[in-house]
Order: structure tokens, then C-alpha cells, then sequence
């Protein structure tokens, strides 16, 4: 397994391997719907609007097994300081690889 860490957007392989692994992930939107989230040829792009972000990326022979997002930011805190906090996010794991090595090695 090969954990890749990205700031920019990925090689066109992986790319097509992380849309492919998003497919079989959907959202509850109230009984009886659903959404998907698409995060489209650049991952780790929704992570960096939030500040300092990166994804880590599970994979071995071209098929992701796990995801990871995160950001480092500022957060404002209500005396007027700021403390910087890390945001994990999209943690995501192909259901052929729970309970395995992929969660810990994210």
C-alpha cells in the first residue's frame, strides 16, 4: 500500500482511481434520498479553501482504498484571540478494506 499525500491536484491515474472509489459513497438527505459528493480531477482543493490543506490517499495497484482530508487553519475564538486547529475530514474507506491497515496508515 502507498499512501500519497496532495496539496495540488493529482496525476490523471489517480484521479480517475479516486472518482471511481467515490462512486460507491452516498449521503443521507432525508428519507428515501440521497447525494453523492464529487470532489472532481483536483481532491484536495475543497481541503486548501479552508486553509492549509492536503488529502492522503490509500492506494495499491492503482485501486484507492482510503481517504483522508485535512486543513490547518485559524480559528477565532470569542476574546478576540486565535488558535490554530486542524480540520480531518472525508475519511473514507472502500468497504473491502475495513478493518484493516488502511485507517491507520492514513
Amino acid at each position: 500500500m502507498t499512501v500519497h499525500v496532495l496539496r495540488t491536484s493529482p496525476p490523471p491515474e489517480l484521479a480517475q482511481a479516486l472518482e471511481r472509489f467515490e462512486e460507491q459513497f452516498r449521503y443521507p438527505l432525508g428519507p428515501g434520498r440521497f447525494f453523492r459528493i464529487s470532489h472532481g480531477e483536483d481532491y484536495p482543493r475543497f481541503f486548501r479553501a479552508m486553509g492549509e490543506g492536503a488529502c492522503f490517499v490509500a492506494e495499491r495497484d492503482g485501486r484507492v482504498l482510503g481517504v483522508l482530508g485535512a486543513a490547518l487553519r485559524r480559528l477565532a475564538l470569542p476574546g478576540g484571540g486565535e488558535r490554530p486547529v486542524l480540520y480531518l475530514g472525508d475519511a473514507k474507506i472502500d468497504p473491502g478494506a475495513r478493518g484493516g491497515r488502511t485507517l491507520p496508515r492514513l
